[in-house]
């Protein structure tokens, strides 16, 4: 085992020193791809990468898209269908830590230079990782289902458009569904028991609501009004019990909830452009026109 590969095990779950930044920053300015070394090596490379990015943004933020090739590397060689030396499991993990260390990645690069290329980049490899994780790995899922999320609902803010708002509802939902079922040792066949996360089921579930009155708003269909409904009395349900009445969090995302529901309950109603909306309805449908 090589110095580097001994300093990569060695880190690999823990921040990076001065001395291990150095080495990994100069490693990666001299080496412009690693197609062709082993899946591991590249695996924990990109994690400890990412750990350089976290503590020492300034030594490594010109190198990270070159960080990001590596991870597409690295993917690429887990799904190479002629990688016989390593057990499905271990491919299947190794794939799924570099489709979440990239989406890190991607969202810091999106972060630093506003653009959407590394956003949707982000956003595509965090619901890769979520979706392949969900059964397995349902907190590391839920973390990535978070982080589509809120890559979308950041687009949202920079190109106002529904398939952005209905990315950030679908990404929320999940991480809310998870959240529950980790909250429910009953429904959970992990075993995992984390009550605290009915706080997290919250929070996901009101800005899956939010992304679903964006759809609405713009939309004006009775099915983005129903998701908005349904989302906000989940949350209300997840942020009314086990000792979360008076936490502040939990209590913004209660006025949050009720604030949504007024909206699409009275506002929307009185709204000029959804009556009008609702005569291009009837038109449509009295001349006989699918919808």
């Amino acid at each position: 085992m090589s110095n580097l590969e001994t300093l990569l095990k060695e880190y690999y779950h823990t921040d990076p020193t001065q001395p291990c930044v150095d080495r990994i920053v100069s490693y990666i300015e001299e080496t412009p791809s690693v197609a062709r070394q082993d899946i591991i090596f590249i695996k924990r490379l990109v994690r400890v990468a990412k750990g350089v990015m976290n503590n020492y943004l300034y030594r490594i933020r010109d190198l990270l898209p070159r960080v990001v090739a590596y991870c597409d590397e690295g993917i690429a060689n887990t799904r190479h269908k002629h990688v016989t030396n390593y057990k499905q499991e271990t491919l299947r993990n190794a794939e799924s830590r570099l489709l979440g260390n990239k989406a890190t990645i991607c969202n810091q690069l999106f972060e630093l230079s506003g653009s959407i290329h590394w956003a949707i980049q982000g956003s595509q490899a965090a619901l890769e990782c979520a979706t392949m994780t969900t059964d397995a790995e349902p907190e590391f899922a839920m973390f990535h289902y978070n982080l589509v999320g809120q890559i979308n609902r950041r687009l949202c803010t920079l190109q106002p458009d529904t398939v952005f708002a209905k990315s950030w509802y679908t990404a929320h939902r999940e991480a809310g569904k998870l959240a529950l079922t980790l909250c429910n040792p009953t429904d959970n066949p992990k075993g995992i028991y984390a009550p605290h996360y009915k706080q997290h089921a919250a929070h996901a579930f009101i800005s899956a609501a939010a992304g679903a009155l964006f759809v609405y708003r713009r939309m004006l269909l009775k099915a983005w009004k129903k998701r908005v409904s349904e989302c906000c009395k989940k949350a209300l349900d997840c942020s009314n019990g086990d000792g979360n009445y008076h936490n502040d969090k939990m209590e913004n995302v209660r006025l949050r909830a009720k604030s949504y529901i007024q909206q699409i309950t009275i506002s929307d109603l009185k709204s000029p452009r959804l009556k009008r909306h609702k005569e291009y309805q009837r038109a449509r449908y009295s001349t006989g026109e699918e919808f």
